[in-house]
This record gives structure tokens, C-alpha cells and sequence, in this order.
């Protein structure tokens, strides 16, 4: 796994935690305009212990509710430390 620390963009970061810059394999499920359910694999571009940023191919909306999948470090979670992936539903 590579990890190093994201630069801030601005001089005045207001981030609680730290971004880290971290490939990792992601399933991102959701449910469309439609009610349609989708889920897609990509890759996490930076995450913290309290967010994560995820390319993806899907357009997401402001305030839609997605599940997240991923093999989060234990150290970077906020339960389930031994579970092999750390799953998390996202606004």
C-alpha cells in the first residue's frame, strides 16, 4: 500500500484528520433517480479517519446516500477493526 500525507490546498485546513494518499480497491453501491441500484468498482484517490475521496465512473449527487466497501487499515477505521473490509454507508 503507498501512503503519504496530502498537501493542503489552502493555508487555513480545517480537516480534523490528515488525508492520507491511498490507492485502494472500492465497491460503491447506490440507488438512482430511478430507484434503480448500481454499484460500481474503482479506487480511492485520498482518505482519513473521517472521509474518503473515491474516483468513480457513476455521477453522484449531492445528499445521495451510498454503501461503501473497501480494505481499510484498522488504524484508519472507526469500528470493525478485525473485519476483513471495512464497510460504511456515505452521504
Amino acid at each position: 500500500m503507498y501512503a503519504e500525507t496530502a498537501k493542503a490546498t489552502a493555508t487555513n485546513n480545517r480537516r480534523r484528520a490528515d488525508r492520507l494518499k491511498v490507492h485502494l480497491p472500492v465497491r460503491v453501491s447506490g440507488t438512482d433517480a430511478d430507484r434503480r441500484k448500481w454499484n460500481e468498482m474503482s479506487k480511492t484517490i485520498d482518505i482519513s479517519r473521517t472521509g474518503v475521496t473515491v474516483q468513480m465512473r457513476t455521477l453522484v449527487k449531492h445528499g445521495m446516500v451510498l454503501y461503501v466497501t473497501l480494505p481499510l487499515p484498522s488504524k484508519l477505521r472507526a469500528h470493525g477493526y478485525s473485519d476483513p473490509s471495512y464497510n460504511v454507508y456515505a452521504l
